[in-house]
């Protein structure tokens, strides 16, 4: 693996990299850490990456097995499918009926039929430190988000209402944040 020098902007992101890394193969292949100079990290930043690291290793011991080919899934779908039409949703659910319903209680991963990785169930990764963090920092631009909302269509799943919990003291406009970050890297 390449060495980020000490004195790059990313190098922090590197040993964040790194340190969530081996505290995962570490629990995985239930081993010690090995000692690892965190650098610049703050103790604060260390907890949150060892979180992290722990509850994607709990998930990844936690193996969910669908008995659906989400190849043959995606297959079924048009080009920027809305996922917000009722009749089209009846469509696939009488083509790709669940077999049954999950309920997740731990950290897990769904894997289907084709031994993929579908979804990664990642209850408490961010420590609370972390997300107070972000709804702090979602607060204090909220007029700028909901300023920045433009009328998409009622039936864009992405940004649809039914998505989202309403803001306990309504600084934040609900539906204002994409919450599919995977749907840009679909090309």
């Amino acid at each position: 693996m390449t060495t980020i020098p000490p004195d790059w902007a990313l190098y922090q992101t590197y040993l964040a990299g790194e340190l969530v890394y081996d505290t995962f193969m570490s629990k995985i292949h239930q081993q010690p850490v090995k000692p690892k100079s965190v650098g610049f990290l703050d103790v604060d930043t260390c907890i949150a990456l060892e979180q992290l690291a722990n509850v994607l290793a709990v998930a990844y011991c936690n193996p969910v097995h669908l008995k659906i080919d989400m190849v043959r899934y995606n297959e079924c779908f048009d080009t920027h499918e809305s996922g917000r039409s009722e009749k089209r949703e009846q469509i696939l659910l009488d083509k790709f009926p669940p077999k049954e319903e999950l309920v997740l209680t731990t950290p897990s991963v769904i894997i289907d039929s084709g031994g993929r990785i579908i979804v990664w169930y990642l209850p408490e990764a961010m420590t609370g430190m972390i997300m107070t963090d972000m709804y702090c920092a979602t607060n204090s631009m909220g007029n700028l988000l909901n300023n920045s909302i433009t009328t998409g269509k009622p039936t864009a799943w992405r940004t649809h209402v039914s998505n989202f919990y309403p803001s306990l003291n309504g600084k934040i406009t609900p539906s204002c944040i994409n919450i599919s970050p995977a749907w840009f890297q679909q090309g």
